[in-house]
């Protein structure tokens, strides 16, 4: 972003790109890649064999994350871990992998679409979009339930 604008500009961009960075967040940990990371710097293509997405994706994915400090590039332009992207790793603690993961849930995401109407109403969204209460619907699946529990424990 061009430092020409005023901080408070530059400040408004960046939370207005905040739903895409939590999706690429996502992704990487769905992927599990900063445990990839976690032996050391690794190439767009070695990650592509770890998570099965196409390198040249993966590449543009690490770069953008890079940008804002999540993860780093090597001068041999080799993906690396850094203090932020370490607390991804499944083996960190206090981790924010399972938070990632719960908060960016597409249910999850359907109920906050739904903020208007709730501000509105008062009555809680996530049933309306998804059929059952939050609770339910992270009970019903024991991977999800699985991954609350992660999640609470290390908040």
């Amino acid at each position: 972003m061009s430092n020409s604008r005023p901080q408070a500009y530059q400040r408004l961009a960046e939370l207005l790109i905040g739903s895409r960075i939590s999706i690429a967040l996502r992704v990487v940990a769905e992927h599990q890649i900063a445990d990839l990371l976690a032996a050391g710097p690794k190439t767009a293509e070695v990650l592509s064999s770890g998570t099965g997405i196409p390198a040249s994706a993966l590449r543009r994915l690490m770069r953008g994350l890079t940008a804002i400090g999540v993860f780093e590039e090597t001068a041999e332009g080799r993906c690396a871990n850094t203090d932020v992207s370490a607390y991804m790793r499944t083996d960190a603690t206090p981790s924010l992998r399972e938070m990632i993961l719960v908060l960016n849930d597409d249910a999850v995401l359907q109920g906050w679409q739904h903020l208007p109407t709730v501000l509105q109403s008062g009555a809680p969204s996530f049933a309306a979009a998804n059929g059952m209460s939050f609770f339910r619907y992270i009970a019903a699946d024991p991977t999800r339930s699985a991954t609350m529990g992660k999640f609470m424990a290390g908040i």
